[in-house]
């Protein structure tokens, strides 16, 4: 689902307008093909599970797919006002 947001946000340009959490509001996953669909009806809340802060990437990783919108790459989800973190 995750690396599928990617994906996702290379084919469509609205979806690079959300961000991780938002993707659930306009899209459905369809588990059989992996792959995230325009939702037709109906509206959903999207949400991420809590993560301590002494998870470390895991963590930050968290705070950025609630952050970035729409990156297209982990490169894109590094990069923050024009400044890529390592």
């Amino acid at each position: 689902m995750f690396t599928e947001w990617m994906v996702l946000s290379r084919r469509s340009e609205f979806a690079r307008t959300l961000t991780y959490v938002q993707i659930p509001e306009y899209f459905v996953w369809n588990n059989s093909a992996n792959v995230w669909t325009e939702r037709k009806k109906g509206k959903t809340i999207g949400r991420v599970v809590a993560v301590h802060p002494s998870a470390g990437d895991r963590y930050y990783l968290r705070i950025l797919i609630n952050k970035i919108k729409g990156p297209r790459s982990y490169d894109e989800l590094k990069t923050y006002n024009d400044v890529k973190y390592s």
